[in-house]
């Protein structure tokens, strides 16, 4: 028998299965299973991909019936069908090429996406580093000057729905995220370069098709705080329109880095650009709080 194709603990983990239609229509399989037959092997595909090893199926016929909702007897019938292409694996398990090429596509996506999350977070501990070098140099204390001095975290511009943005008025917000006023002299806001930066990191989140109202308002409170709140050690998160943009573009990288605003742990799929530049979870963001949880 063959060796697994991929180790025992691999779990598809928030990645979909996605159907080549076109593959599936050209497949001989396909062709040789009749009408009752081919939604069951649309099935068996769900199935494997959700079992742990991803990809696979038990070897056990009567298993596989339960899990199509079969009895044995109809499951054996259609078996030769059903089964094409499947074999079995020194584990005990069965595995079929095109989903084995799928995940170990899945695997390297992983892999890179893990990669490119450590090269992230380098990256900002560096900036960090330069940043809090630069302040002590300055002689800047970092005593949280415009840090929460006032109730909401902005004066002058409103963002809410049904609430308003007193609403946490007592939540610690980080980085001066405290009153404020805006400059007169603050560039425009730059809305379709954000919008470019948001396809750029979070490709697979709702793309906005309409872009107007109170998302407008809301994307112009978070440029006007981006532009005039102040850090602990008194200087500004951006000074023009090109430094606003560098801070978005590490804002949506920071969201990409998350499984749950990301939808990748299964808990919630309502993350979208007007849902992340609302005041309250713009902050929460900023706070950390949607920041991976290291399982111990």
């Amino acid at each position: 028998m063959q060796q697994p194709p991929y180790p025992s603990t691999t779990r598809a983990g928030g990645f979909r299965f996605e159907l080549d239609c076109e593959r599936i229509a050209q497949s001989d399989t396909w062709a040789l299973a009749d009408a009752r037959q081919r939604p069951l092997l649309l099935m068996l595909w769900f199935i494997a991909w959700q079992q742990t090893p991803c990809g696979s199926l038990p070897g056990e016929d009567a298993i596989i019936a339960a899990r199509l909702g079969l009895s044995l007897d109809e499951f054996l019938t259609a078996k030769p069908i059903l089964l094409r292409g499947w074999s079995q694996a020194n584990d005990g398990r069965l595995y079929h090429p095109v989903l084995t090429e799928l995940v170990l596509d899945m695997i390297g996506r992983k892999t890179r996406e893990t990669q490119r999350k450590a090269a992230y977070r380098q990256k900002q501990r560096e900036a960090r580093d330069v940043e809090l070098s630069r302040g002590t140099h300055a002689g800047q204390s970092g005593d949280g000057q415009g840090n929460d001095t006032e109730a909401t975290r902005e004066s002058g511009g409103s963002d809410d729905t049904t609430t308003t943005t007193t609403t946490i008025k007592k939540k610690p917000i980080p980085d001066g995220m405290g009153g404020h006023q805006a400059e007169p002299d603050a560039p425009a806001c730059p809305h379709q370069e954000i919008l470019a930066l948001y396809a750029k990191h979070l490709p697979g989140l709702p793309q906005p098709r309409v872009w107007d109202g109170q998302r407008v308002s809301s994307l112009k409170a978070r440029w006007r705080w981006v532009l005039t709140a102040k850090k602990p050690n008194g200087g500004r998160y951006a000074t023009d329109t090109a430094s606003g943009l560098d801070f978005f573009d590490r804002f949506f990288g920071y969201v990409a880095e998350s499984d749950f605003l990301m939808g990748r742990d299964g808990k919630w799929s309502g993350c979208n650009l007007a849902w992340l530049v609302k005041a309250e979870n713009f902050a929460k963001v900023l706070e950390g709080q949607y920041e991976n949880r290291s399982v111990a």
